[in-house]
């Protein structure tokens, strides 16, 4: 990693560390189901597309 970053990524780290509590990042809602299974379906359909060139 580049020295330059380096005070960029203490900032962050330093902002998360302080707000995680407050954010309370161990209540967030579950990804929905929707969107995996739009991210599945577009997998598949490229996967079927490569086999039928084939």
């Amino acid at each position: 990693m580049d020295n330059g970053w380096n005070g960029l990524a203490d900032l962050i780290a330093n902002l998360i560390t302080k707000y995680a509590g407050v954010l309370d990042l161990d209540n967030l809602p579950n990804p929905t189901p929707v969107k995996n299974t739009e991210g599945k379906n577009k997998f598949d359909m490229a996967k079927t597309q490569i086999e039928n060139k084939q």
